[in-house]
């Protein structure tokens, strides 16, 4: 596993907890993010996970031109810590002990 599909396997793993759903984008559109994040709440997030050292090409730059100015967030995770920062930002945690639910499904 590469450390750009590593990192972008933790970090869905990561939002999957939070109760997001993350869909991989393939062979949509060329310069397409990896990742659409569905969050709570309908809300939308395009990632691009690059590993340390990795480039954001120009196809890659115009397309998420083109998403922002439809409204849409989109980011580029170079790290973990950005990721857990920007996810804390959309999809605060709230741990199963203080919300008062049960995790189970009727």
């Amino acid at each position: 596993m590469s450390r750009e599909s590593g990192l972008e396997h933790r970090c869905c793993a990561l939002a999957r907890s939070r109760g997001c759903i993350a869909m991989k984008l393939q062979g949509t559109l060329a310069g397409a993010p990896d990742r659409i994040l569905l969050l709570p709440g309908g809300r939308v997030w395009f990632v691009e996970f690059k590993a340390a050292g990795g480039r954001v090409s120009p196809r890659q730059v115009n397309v998420a031109r083109r998403l922002n100015a439809l409204g849409f967030l989109v980011t580029v995770c170079w790290d973990r810590a950005g990721f857990v920062a920007m996810l804390n930002r959309l999809v605060p945690y709230v741990s199963r002990e203080t919300s008062g639910r049960k995790n189970k499904l009727k």
